[in-house]
Order: structure tokens, then sequence, then C-alpha cells
């Protein structure tokens, strides 16, 4: 009896250390922590979701405090981005790197149109005078409104040299011949201030620019400051240009918020694609909209307090003591709320209780054994005393094991659940990566992390376009490159992926464009079915070449076609997860196309 009874409690006593271990290991789990940002500094999360718009609260309310936050959220390496800000009522202003020059790609558009807009106004051409063939009017539509780089070389080369054309819009930009150096003459590149000061003119006096605002509130809706921003007109200037592994994602407009605010950004390989560009646009709204509530909230405040002191007389003084700060109940007096016992208090409680128990467990094993080996004649044989002491040692034994056992169970029970068992990441890598290759991109952002868009289903309105769209659609396919990577919270899946390179289809258009337009003048029977009058190709004609030209290119595609691999990162939030989309993403989704 006495052995079973020895054998029960030494079962007991290797449950309970058991118990005390598995609460040692999610006790670890306390360790546990991830710096991304959470919707309020005061509460501590061990995993969040990538900040959207209303996440951004920076502590004392300002635009570089504001503006810190958001590129620590996004991860944005400041030397790849410039930013600016003007709003157009209080003058309030603010830069990021604004003094940064940076590849301007299609948004120097905006200030050539300026130029020639400026003397449309003068008087000094019209709508229909043509420039290199090409009438003004058709002209600034397809620079501005269509991005279109042909028309617009038509207006630059009316100017005279490149150097010539950067030197006829300094006014526009807010700089004196004497002031530029040679680098702004040669290349694409402007500042975001001086883009701003050419942002400040076009608002200030949009009559002196006509068609210029108009053909950008036309300007690719839904797109660029427009992804998320929808309450609000915008008219914005894009530019994305892509060499020799640099993505330029550029855009530049005027927001028509209560208080119109004028914005700039220019990046250079920054991670969020894009994405950027929405999200510092809607950033910006949110930011004017409070300020403006706030503004007005202290307008209100400061009226109300003039009415009421208006209206209230005077108060009589009294000659009552006032309270004095001694009756003010001191902080000793006050009750003290029970703090709750932290991880670490409990564990020490467990790790106690098992050294009790076990204590008290070898005190009455060595009764035992002490009473087992004693000589017959010995005083340390059995005994009234000796047996009723090894009872109450195994008692208290027992109780001290399962108080160890419901302090563990009870830690157990309180744990956080830190990751629920989410889908395969690889298999939403994959759904998404299918999606977004088959141009459905609202269920495709449906997977991604955060509120971005990926502009899948802006199809260009020009035939050209469209038709490269459409190519570059048929063109797309992937297969799996190795096993899911899946590190914790984060995850990769890397997938070969075959897609049309536009850009060598576009390197070939001008050249093969000149060839079919000298066709056309040999078989014609009259030179103006071909010439304008100012020496240049019909428009209209060199427009059909092209739209020829380009469908026989895109007859042979896949002689086109480029295979790459793609890295998509994920990342586990609120229960599943999601995929983090990059430049690499949108290199591949836009054929590496310049605009």
């Amino acid at each position: 009896m006495k052995r079973f009874f020895c054998v029960l409690l030494t079962l007991i006593i290797l449950l309970g250390c058991s118990s005390i271990a598995m609460a040692s290991v999610v006790s670890d789990t306390d360790l546990v922590h991830v710096d991304y940002p959470s919707t309020d500094s005061d509460i501590p999360v061990l995993i969040a979701p990538a900040p959207e718009l209303t996440d951004y609260e920076s502590n004392d309310n300002s635009w570089d405090a504001l503006m810190e936050e958001f590129m620590t959220a996004n991860r944005i390496n400041p030397d790849t981005v410039t930013f600016g800000y003007y709003n157009t009522v209080t003058g309030e202003e603010h830069y990021f790197n604004g003094d940064k020059r940076m590849t301007a790609a299609s948004v120097n558009k905006m200030p050539l149109n300026m130029y020639y807009a400026e003397k449309l106004y003068n008087g000094e051409i019209t709508w229909e005078t043509k420039f290199n063939g090409v009438a003004y009017k058709l002209g600034q539509e397809y620079s501005i409104r269509y991005s279109n780089n042909d028309y617009t070389n038509a207006l630059i080369a009316a100017i005279g040299r490149y150097p010539d054309y950067r030197k006829a819009i300094l006014p526009y930009i807010g700089l004196e011949e004497a002031d530029v150096e040679y680098a702004y003459l040669t290349v694409n590149q402007f500042t975001a201030e001086q883009i701003m000061y050419c942002l400040k003119l076009l608002h200030s006096d949009p009559e002196r620019y006509p068609g210029v605002i108009d053909n950008m509130l036309l300007a690719t809706p839904g797109e660029y400051f427009e992804q998320q921003v929808t309450d609000y007109e915008i008219a914005q200037k894009y530019g994305w240009y892509n060499e020799e592994g640099h993505n330029y994602i550029n855009c530049v407009g005027i927001v028509e918020t209560e208080e119109p605010i004028l914005l700039a950004v220019f990046s250079d390989n920054c991670g969020m694609g894009k994405y950027l560009l929405g999200e510092y646009c809607a950033l910006m709204v949110k930011y004017t909209e409070e300020s403006i509530a706030f503004r007005k909230a202290e307008a209100e405040k400061k009226a109300e307090e003039e009415a009421a002191a208006a209206e209230t007389p005077a108060p009589e003084v009294s000659e009552e003591p006032q309270p004095t700060p001694d009756a003010i109940i001191p902080p000793e007096d006050i009750e003290e709320q029970p703090k709750e016992r932290s991880s670490e208090e409990e564990n020490t409680i467990r790790t106690v209780g098992c050294i009790i128990a076990c204590a008290i467990l070898a005190g009455a094993i060595g009764l035992i054994f002490r009473k087992k080996n004693a000589p017959a004649d010995s005083d340390a044989r059995p005994g009234a005393l000796r047996t009723i002491a090894f009872l109450l040692l195994s008692l208290a034994a027992i109780a001290a094991i399962i108080a160890t056992i419901v302090v563990c169970s009870r830690g157990l029970e309180a744990r956080p659940h830190i990751m629920d068992e989410g889908e395969d990441p690889a298999i939403v890598a994959e759904e998404f990566l299918a999606l977004a290759l088959e141009g459905k991109g609202a269920e495709a952002e449906e997977l991604l992390l955060g509120n971005s868009t990926l502009g899948l289903g802006a199809k260009p309105e020009d035939t050209i376009g469209a038709m490269m769209y459409d190519a570059l659609l048929d063109s797309f396919s992937y297969e799996l490159s190795g096993p899911c990577q899946e590190d914790s919270i984060d995850a990769s899946q890397v997938f070969t992926v075959t897609y049309l390179d536009l850009t060598a289809i576009t390197s070939q258009q001008k050249e093969a464009t000149t060839a079919r337009l000298e066709e056309y003048v040999n078989e014609a029977d009259k030179l103006q079915d071909v010439f304008a009058e100012d020496g240049g190709y019909l428009p209209e004609l060199a427009m059909a070449a092209l739209e020829e030209v380009t469908e026989e290119l895109l007859a042979r595609a896949e002689d086109y076609y480029v295979q790459t691999e793609l890295e998509l990162h994920l990342r586990y939030s609120n229960g599943e997860w999601k995929v983090i989309a990059d430049g690499d993403l949108f290199t591949i989704l836009s054929g590496n196309t310049s605009h």
C-alpha cells in the first residue's frame, strides 16, 4: 500500500512539473514583439496590419511629424522621394527634399504646355496653329491628357534645340537664366519647389493658361492621386519612366478641397511604387480637412466666449474664503486599485509552488526509506507519530501539486492567441498573381496589404494604348519557382513570370513609322495628301501610320516576350495572409513601359 501511495505521489509531481514547463513555453511568447505601427500608441500590439489612411496620427500634429511617421510606416527610403504641399487659402507650405533634383518623366509636359497656352492667351497663336504638323489644340490634349510623347516632342522641337526648350520654360518654374546650371539644360529634371511654383501660377490664373487644367482634370481618372480620393476634383499630371534599373513614378496636381491644395511627388525606386502617390494625396487631403475643422472649431469657440463675455456682467467680489489646496484629498488617502499580476509574477508563484511540493514529497519519501532500512530495534522503526507525520506530509504535497496545476491551467487559458492557423501563404500568393495577370484588378486588390490599387482596370482610351494594353495582358504567364519561404508573420514565394516588354515595341515604333510615312509619300498622287503647310506630315496620317506599325509589331508580340523572377512578399495580418506590392510587381504589370 505504501509503495502504491509513493508511486501515485511521484506521478502527480511529474504531472505538476510538466504543467509548469508548458506554462513556461507559453510565457516565452511574451518576448515576441514586432515594431509595426499601432493605431493607438498607448496600446501595444504583437501583430498589426500596415497603416491605413486614418492610422497616421502625429503626436504634435505638424506636417513634418506626420510625414516622418508616414515614411517610417511605409518603410520609405528618404533618399528616394521628394514631396511638396501648399494650401492656396492659408499659404501653408511644406517640403521634404524640396530642392532635390529628380527625374520628372512626363511631368515636364505641364510647364511646356503652359508656355504654349500663354502664347494662345496673348493672341500669338491659335488653337489651330500647327507645330511640326500638329495643331496645338490636339497637341495639348494628347500631351497632357494622354501623355503622348510624339505630340510632346513635336511641341518641343518647334521651340528649337533641347536647351532652348529648357530655357523657354524657366519663367514657369521660378528661375532666371543666369541662375541655371548646365545640367538643367541637358536633363529632364526638376525639384519639387520648382514644380510647386509652376502649380501656383497655374492655379492663381488658370485663364492665362487655357485648356491646361481642363486636360489635367481628364487625365487618368481613378489613378495616381485619384487612387483613394474620390470626393474632390483633381487636376493632375503624372510621370512614369523606367530606365536602367530606375523606376521613376511622379505626380503633381491641384486637389479641389474646401481650401484647394497643390501637391508634388517625385520618386526613384520607392518600394511603394505608384501606391505612394495615392497614399500621399489621401493623407494630405485628410491633413487639410482636419486643419480646416480645427480652425473652424477654434473660431466658433472664440466667438462663443466673446458672446458670453459680452452678455455676462462682471462677477461681484466675494468675501467668502476660497478653497485652499489643503481641501484637496492627498494622494495617500486615495484607495489604490489592485494591480493585476504580471506574467513574471505568475511564473514565480508556479516555480515556488513546484519547489515546495517537491520538498514536501522528498521529506515524505525520506521517512519511508528511513523506516524501511532501519534495524529492527532502532527508534526509526514505524511508530504512530512517524506514520501520522508521513501522512500529513503526503497530503501537503498533494495539495501543493494541485494548487500548482490550477495556477498553470489558468495561465494557459489567459494567454493571448498570437496567430491563428491561416491559409497557406503560397496559395494566397498564387491566387493573387493569377488574378493580377488576368487583369482582374478588383479581386486581386482584396488580397493586398493596405488600401492600394493595381490600376489594372484603367484601360487606355486611345487606340494605340488599348492595343498595347490588350497585348500585355495576353502575354502574361507564370509558374512556381521553388517552395514558399515562411518565417513567423512574413513569407515569400518566387515565380517565373513571362510578359511582353513594351519598351522593346516602343523602341521600334518611331523608325518603323517613319519608314511607313515614306511609303505614303511614294504612293501619294499629291504632296498635299501627305504634308501639311509647314512641311510636316499630316497629323492624322502620322497617327494612322503609327497605328498600322504598332498593330504589325504586336502581331509578332511573342518575339518581345521576356522572363523574369518575381518574389512576392506576404505578411500575416488580422488572421490572414496579405500580399505586399512592390516595384518589381509594377514593372511586370506595366510591361516596363515609359509613361
